[in-house]
């Protein structure tokens, strides 16, 4: 019976890891290749619902709940800022071509080189 618990618990432990794991690398695409939303997306969809899983699954006060709870946490974090950035640099992108092409009506521009 007791060999039985500790594979479930061995099993939503590695459910929690992967998470996890797809948490970060969904923050990390978010960071690094904000341009490309569905890897974001996607990695931050499948660490909030094998997060879930895994929370459901794990006792209370185990390791594997808390590894849940920061992957749902970050999974989140992952798919709701990535329009947030790319609106972001959306933004940005619209400043510097209004500097480049005209520079007298913003006083924060840049002063053309000559």
């Amino acid at each position: 019976m007791s060999t039985e618990i500790d594979s479930s618990a061995g099993r939503t432990e590695r459910v929690a890891l992967g998470a996890l794991i797809c948490a970060i690398l969904g923050v990390a695409a978010v960071v690094v290749a904000y341009w490309l939303v569905l890897p974001a997306v996607v990695l931050g969809l499948v660490a909030v619902v094998l997060g879930v899983i895994a929370r459901r699954r794990s006792a209370p006060g185990a390791q594997a709940r808390d590894l849940a709870t920061a992957a749902v946490c970050l999974g989140a974090v992952a798919m709701l800022f990535t329009p947030v950035v790319i609106m972001h640099t959306s933004g940005a992108e619209d400043w510097g071509r209004d500097c480049a092409l005209r520079p007298e009506q913003d006083p924060n521009c840049p002063k053309p080189v000559r």
